[in-house]
């Protein structure tokens, strides 16, 4: 096996996250990190025992653990000095050494790790195919049998060998083979790397009972398979899909199959098995929405609705296409078109709580707090345990103001489902609502790190740091976000902020612009009510920067 070493130059602050620090003490006196995310097979290793222990949610690491994550896994620490590790499946990694003050050292012995931290550090990766020099933010190396490469997102990168080297920048990555020379490698869209680390939102639920004379949602060799994906239990799940018997794997094994991969960040195995259920069955319904799920996540607004409307029409009283369909409305900013479906959902499917807690969803973002606060205690009241129904129960408390609740709810729905970024999001809104804005952007950056890919995410993450007064990596931020969903007008409206405070009016007022020509694009987050708020208050700070450009322009 190769082993990459990671040598990291860490930032001198140390993140607040001492109260895991217990949980650690009986295996090592001074924790470096703890696990905050574990799909699957996850285990750890520590130095003195040399023994594979299965590795739990806010577990304390200590120097030198072995991290090993298996087949169909994922798993996502966060390190003392401030560092998101998102790690993917068949990947072992070593904490050879993290400290506050010296350089730190990982060992990748096989695999691919994401790498999320504010801090900018010189990083020096020795391989027996490259030696790399980094000073970057955010970036993915992947170690297979005969090769290494590295992609950085944001910094600096001096790739070298014996053979030759080159110099990256951001959205650039190099490739070193054994005994050549490390080479540029042109990625069209570099984040498509990390891909295997973004969230699809569920819409498969296996409920204990419903409407008396329906039947059963799925078949009985799969009851057992999908009441474990829609509680989030990946190893139970996979165990009971390869229990059941070939000539039982039709339509709807393949469609539960594709959602489960697309739980744990495998979209190419999802496609294939979504193309699977559709060749064995062309009507299959629950393939197509969950197509269209894909296609909402990966941006492709038209597609989606299309998908979800044939599911629709396939199944008109299927919970899953009425979900998925409700996605690929809000994608294409019909968000009134989105709650009328699943009021039907939720009339033709009384006890799916996560029909429930989308509807909740949906009329939270319209602005009726109090239509939110019904639909979520539906859904709590049918299903409690699950991660959605405690997401959107937090979300519904921070509306109203009740801070400690939604936190309550927020770390609920982590511990039922540490992979949601939207849980953990929120976890970071609440905390900051609450008074404390490190831990509170220590949990944006953690939601950030589990969907790197999340627009939303990457602005509001922007803001926290200016609420820290780090307006580089707010700006950081703010740019990352624009990339990823041109059509967000926050970003823009945030960054025009920034500037505004850096006494920069001119370009303050073209961001401010851009934004109010963006703005009705922000109805796939917001009412149109909170729009018009959002372009009232977009006027006013647009004329504010107005005043203050003509003044800088005529001294």
């Amino acid at each position: 096996m190769r082993v990459l070493r990671l040598a990291l130059v860490a930032g001198a602050a140390t993140l607040l996250l001492f109260a895991t620090a217990a949980a650690a003490a009986d295996r090592c006196a001074a924790p470096i990190g703890r696990v905050v995310s574990v799909q699957g097979s996850v285990d750890l290793q520590h130095e003195a025992k040399h023994v594979w222990q299965p590795a739990a949610l806010d577990q304390g690491l200590c120097v030198n653990d072995l991290i090993r994550v298996g087949n169909r896994s994922r798993a996502a620490i966060v390190l003392f000095n401030d560092g998101v590790i998102r790690i993917d499946q068949n990947t072992t990694l070593r904490l050879a050494r993290v400290e506050a003050e010296a350089p730190s050292l990982l060992e990748l012995i096989f695999g691919k790790v994401y790498f999320f931290s504010r801090r900018s550090r010189a990083l020096t990766i020795n391989t027996p195919f490259v030696n790399a020099a980094v000073e970057g933010t955010e970036f993915l190396v992947a170690v297979a049998a005969d090769f290494a490469q590295v992609t950085v997102y944001e910094g600096r990168v001096s790739a070298a060998n014996e053979r030759g080297g080159l110099t990256l920048t951001a959205g650039q990555s190099a490739l070193a083979r054994a005994g050549e020379k490390p080479v540029g490698v042109l990625l069209v869209r570099p984040r498509n790397a990390v891909q295997w680390a973004v969230y699809y939102p569920p819409i498969l639920f296996a409920r204990p009972s419903d409407v008396p004379g329906r039947a059963p949602s799925w078949p009985p060799a799969l009851q057992a398979a999908a009441a474990a994906v829609s509680r989030g239990e990946t190893e139970a799940a996979f165990a009971a899909l390869d229990a059941v018997p070939t000539d039982e794997r039709g339509a709807d094994y393949q469609a539960l199959a594709a959602s489960l991969l697309l739980s744990v960040g495998r979209l190419g195995e999802a496609e294939a098995a979504i193309k699977r259920a559709l060749a064995i069955d062309p009507k299959a319904a629950r393939a197509y929405a969950l197509r269209a799920v894909v296609a909402v996540v990966n941006d492709a607004p038209a597609a989606a609705l299309a998908d979800a409307e044939r599911a629709v029409t396939l199944a008109p009283e299927s919970a899953e296409a009425a979900l998925a369909l409700s996605y690929a409305q809000q994608a294409n900013l019909r968000l009134d078109a989105a709650r009328d479906t699943l009021l039907k959902a939720v009339a033709d499917h009384p006890t799916n709580a996560l029909a429930w807690a989308r509807l909740a969803e949906l009329w939270l973002e319209l602005g009726y707090a109090n239509r939110a606060s019904e639909a979520i205690e539906m859904a709590t009241k049918l299903a409690p345990h699950l991660e959605r129904v405690q997401t959107i129960r937090g979300f519904v408390a921070l509306t109203g103001f009740r801070y400690r609740a939604a936190e309550s709810a927020f770390r609920e729905a982590v511990s039922l489902d540490s992979a949601s970024p939207l849980a953990r999001f929120g976890l970071g809104l609440a905390t900051i609502r609450a008074g404390d804005l490190g831990r509170g952007r220590n949990d944006i950056e953690v939601a950030a790190g589990l969907d790197p890919n999340r627009s939303l995410l990457r602005s509001y993450l922007g803001k926290a740091y200016f609420a820290e007064r780090r307006e580089t990596l707010a700006g950081e931020q703010y740019a990352i976000a624009k990339d990823l969903d041109p059509r967000d007008p926050t970003p823009w409206l945030y960054d025009a902020i920034l500037k505004q405070s850096e006494n920069r009016p001119v370009e303050a007022l073209d961001d401010l612009e851009r934004s109010i020509k963006l703005n009705d694009n922000r109805a796939v987050y917001r009412s149109r009510l909170l729009l018009d708020q959002d372009l009232a208050s977009r006027r006013s700070a647009s004329r504010e920067s107005t005043t203050t450009s003509a003044s800088t322009r005529s001294e």
